[in-house]
């Protein structure tokens, strides 16, 4: 038990240091109009973004702790499928890191260059909305932390995994244990710009600078450890209850 609740807060570490949410929070928070509101309402966007994706992988795990359902051949694939997703994003930001490519900042429309695409086209739609009403405004601070959060390629997979690792625990009682580890840690980056314009509003801007700096210097590499290690450890789990042939 304590080696999965383990795995669960290092994967709420890993959405800590990854850049997308906290960035892109500081950005819903410099909003001029209502920088408070639209940080609350970006909190609970992000929130509800990767609760999503928990609730996902709890689906896609076996519903009981019965043998048949946990050795099975289903089982064992899709924990070959989380070990599999979670080494591939370890060992991309690893050579990142080792290779020491530039990290692209989080920018503003106007900031950007070239044609957006993806993910990237949303939110920059969602960004350049100005001169929207009160209500509007709120509404577009909650769609950014959606998209940031639980449709982020590098996010959604971890959420994910948290969700289906928290069903291998049992007791019910342990479960709600790792989970809590999960969700305290994983809220932490949708919830700082809240706490940055409650405790020194209008400071959000001058921040996200010096975020950007702190995770191009180090957040990959602790991303890529935690990732590969806990990739490791699902595969070696998916491995050591492999179904007999």
């Amino acid at each position: 038990m304590t080696a999965h609740i383990a795995v669960l807060a290092s994967l709420g570490a890993v959405i800590i240091l990854s850049p997308e949410v906290l960035l892109l929070g500081l950005l819903a928070a410099s909003d001029k109009k209502m920088p408070r509101r639209a940080a609350m309402s970006f909190a609970f966007g992000a929130a509800v973004g990767i609760a999503a994706w928990f609730l996902i992988g709890t689906f896609i795990a076996p519903s009981t702790h019965h043998e048949e359902a946990h050795l099975g051949w289903p089982a064992f694939w899709i924990r070959v499928g989380i070990a599999t997703m979670l080494l591939v994003l370890g060992t991309i930001r690893a050579i990142g890191a080792i290779r020491g490519s530039p990290v692209e900042p989080v920018r503003l429309p106007e900031q950007a260059h070239g044609e957006p695409r993806g993910i990237h086209a949303l939110i920059n739609r969602l960004l350049t909305t100005d001169g929207l009403p009160t209500p509007r405004r709120i509404v577009r601070a909650f769609m950014i932390g959606v998209v940031a959060s639980g449709h982020s390629p590098k996010i959604f997979p971890v959420a994910m995994a948290a969700g289906y690792q928290a069903m291998q625990i049992h007791p019910v009682e342990d479960r709600v244990v790792g989970t809590i580890a999960f969700a305290s840690l994983s809220v932490l980056p949708g919830l700082m710009p809240l706490a940055i314009e409650m405790l020194r509003p209008g400071s959000s801007a001058g921040l996200r600078e010096v975020c950007e700096r702190f995770m191009k210097r180090n957040s990959r590499t602790i991303v890529a450890i935690l990732l590969i290690g806990i990739g490791l450890y699902v595969a070696w789990h998916a491995w050591s209850e492999m179904p007999a042939t």
